[in-house]
């Protein structure tokens, strides 16, 4: 079980006989191709918090013709 106290602090037992024993987490984002996470900011730490899959950005295009006659403003929306 794990208590996370922001983004910098969390705290796990594991069971472990050291109840006092806490992790520091960077505060900037590590990632990689599919993944962010932060960090451990020991250097012998290999821990990680709060891994998430990046999320998919989509990309839409639509065209629109306007047509503007007189005192009327038309937009069609091409199909």
């Amino acid at each position: 079980m794990c208590l996370t106290l922001g983004a910098a602090l969390t705290a796990c037992d594991f069971g472990t006989t050291d109840p006092g024993h806490t992790h520091t987490y960077e505060t900037a984002w590590s990632h990689d191709d599919t993944y962010h996470w932060y960090a451990c900011g020991n250097e012998t730490c290999s821990d990680i918090s709060q891994k998430a899959e990046h999320l998919k950005a989509v990309s839409v295009s639509i065209t629109i013709n306007v047509v503007a006659e007189k005192d009327e403003l038309t937009i069609v929306k091409n199909q």
